[in-house]
């Protein structure tokens, strides 16, 4: 297994994270490597919930949302040849006073081919989760990315 990730300070409340990261519809707003992003079918509780992610380039993969908690952390799963996928958002309160929350945004590989995307996709990864974690914090905080 490896894993990437980037964490961030955000001025806003675990409750406007969720209305975000619940918003598959517009995942491409603020991760720009994305085309687009769809629910196979719409539902209001998504852990199970199955969709897609379209790549700028085309690239599809299929996707499952689990360990959803909205106060706290989401993640989806997608299988790819000889490894797993597992990308997560991770927010909590950071500091009261001043009405921020920590977010984490990672993505965790498994399985044999791990070495393989290692070698082909972690530093493209760690980028993204920069500009993503960055274009969540502008999202929060000024209403637009």
């Amino acid at each position: 297994m490896w894993e990437v990730f980037s964490e961030i300070e955000i001025k806003s409340t675990p409750d406007k994270m969720w209305a975000v990261l619940k918003d598959v519809d517009n995942w491409p707003v603020w991760d720009t490597d994305l085309e687009s992003a769809k629910l196979d079918a719409p539902t209001e509780n998504l852990e199970g919930a199955t969709g897609a992610v379209t790549m700028k380039g085309g690239t599809t993969f299929k996707f499952k949302l689990h360990n959803i908690n909205p106060t706290n952390y989401v993640a989806y799963v997608t299988e790819l040849p000889g490894s797993s996928a597992d990308w997560y958002w991770e927010y909590k309160k950071f500091n009261e006073a001043e009405g921020t929350l920590g977010l984490k945004m990672g993505v965790k590989f498994t399985g044999l081919a791990n070495g393989l995307y290692w070698f082909l996709l972690k530093s493209r990864c760690a980028s993204a989760m920069e500009v993503c974690t960055k274009n969540l914090k502008s999202l929060l905080e000024t209403g637009k990315v």
